[in-house]
């Protein structure tokens, strides 16, 4: 009785445990080898952007390199999310979007794949070639993939 009542419990919790560092790898494997894909219910809202803006030198060499940091302050660790940056006309229509993954915006790539500490902090680099004359700004967007296919941002559907 006691292993089925363990057993309920850790599927009861499975979203939180799942987000663990040491328990959320086994859990997903065995979760995986029963057929249920099982994802983590990571908290978006818990990222913060803070954009720093376009370098201007580069913008003079026919490039745009936008800088941002992004602090976890969520209780518990989570991924580098997906940077969506959406280029944007006069109107502030959208002229072009783009995603960033991890190993793209980050200065040391290898980082990409673990996960941000609960309060700990990353720096992000986005270069683009000359976006254009249509293109007078910008708006990034935090996303994370909840599959290969699909992506969920915290400003709305990906």
């Amino acid at each position: 009785l006691a292993l089925i009542l363990a057993a309920q419990l850790i599927h009861h919790y499975r979203q939180d445990l799942v987000r663990h560092p040491q328990l959320g790898g086994p859990l997903r494997a065995t979760y995986e080898s029963l057929g249920i894909p099982l994802t983590p219910n990571w908290n978006l809202a818990a990222i913060e952007l803070r954009q720093w803006g376009n370098d201007a030198a580069a913008a003079a060499q026919g490039r745009m390199v936008v800088r941002a940091s992004l602090t976890n302050r969520a209780s518990f660790a989570q991924p580098h999310p997906v940077l969506r940056l959406e280029l944007e006309d006069r109107f502030g229509n959208t002229v072009a979007t783009r995603d960033f993954e991890p190993s793209e915006y980050l200065k040391s790539p290898s980082q990409a794949t673990r996960l941000m500490a609960p309060g700990a902090s990353s720096e992000a680099e986005l270069l683009l070639a000359d976006p254009g004359r249509d293109a007078v700004g910008y708006r990034l967007d935090v996303c994370l993939r909840e599959s290969a296919a699909l992506l969920r941002c915290a400003a709305g559907p990906g």
